[in-house]
């Protein structure tokens, strides 16, 4: 079916209780292999690209092949650019032909923030595309171990969030309540009583990023809470490489085999991801909205 946007992944997972799984990519081929394991699981899927990447990865190219991939498949598929720090890269991805795109605006002073955010949304929506920003900060591991502000220093604080949402009209909206970038399974610590108290004041679904370093009983606590979409990247990486050493461990490989064991490896780790967020099997979503 042709790429959609986020919007309806986000409301058909609001309405069944489950999360939506948002897989970084960093060239076409894992683009490719993302969409497989989520047709192999009749699961809607979140094709993501950070933002750093985007010098780096042909925004066109990758949006055109997304495009062909989900036009073979019958599953919904989402192309998004994820911590999008500047309108530039926003706008280029908008203009690439992403359906959904994340305005970080990290470090503006927050009317700053609001005024560009809200322009971005305005754009955005004329277009048919939805925006997601992030109230808070996701701060990484490396930046915690170097000496950089706490992650509780910058959580998500409900009444602010709700209202940067709602005079935005933003669609989906990243909350900091503990989770990390980077970090390992099962190491982040949630707070879910500010989940929740987000979630009961915010206007708009809610996403969790650094979802590698949050253990699967505490991401099912946070479905449970609220939570509609969740970003992987750093498990998926290590899952490839982890795989490719066990191959070079073996015998001499080639290239192709390599890339063979690692791809593999993503493929299964996606599978794995989209059970435990409780959307495979919910491909139905596009059908359930044009019926």
């Amino acid at each position: 079916m042709p790429l959609v946007s986020l919007a309806p992944l986000l409301a058909d997972a609001q309405a069944r209780g489950y999360a939506v799984g948002a897989f970084s990519t960093i060239d076409l081929d894992l683009a490719q292999i993302i969409i497989e394991a989520a047709q192999a699981e009749e699961a809607p899927v979140v094709v993501a690209l950070t933002a750093a990447r985007a010098s780096t990865v042909d925004l066109h190219a990758l949006a055109a092949a997304v495009r062909v991939r989900a036009a073979r498949t019958a599953i919904p598929v989402a192309l998004h650019l994820d911590h999008g720090q500047t309108r530039e890269v926003v706008d280029a991805a908008m203009d690439a032909g992403f359906t959904s795109v994340m305005f970080d605006g990290f470090g503006m002073p927050l009317a700053e923030k609001r005024r560009q955010t809200r322009e971005v949304v305005e754009e955005a929506h004329r277009r048919g595309i939805t925006v997601e920003a992030e109230v808070g900060h996701i701060g990484r591991v490396e930046d915690l171990r170097a000496g950089g502000l706490p992650a509780a220093d910058h959580l998500t604080e409900p009444e602010a969030a709700a209202a940067f949402a709602r005079e935005t009209g933003l669609d989906c909206l990243a909350v900091a309540i503990g989770n990390v970038h980077h970090l390992e399974p099962g190491q982040a610590t949630l707070d879910l009583a500010r989940l929740q108290a987000i979630a009961r004041a915010a206007p708009c679904p809610l996403s969790l990023h650094g979802g590698s370093g949050v253990g699967d009983d505490a991401l099912r606590a946070a479905i449970g809470a609220g939570i509609r979409k969740v970003s992987y990247f750093t498990r998926l990486a290590r899952a490839g490489v982890s795989a490719i050493e066990r191959r070079l461990a073996e015998a001499p490989a080639t290239l192709v085999e390599l890339l063979d064991a690692a791809h593999q490896a993503i493929r299964a780790d996606v599978i794995d991801r989209i059970r435990v967020l409780g959307c495979a099997g919910q491909a139905q979503v596009g059908r359930r909205r044009e019926g």
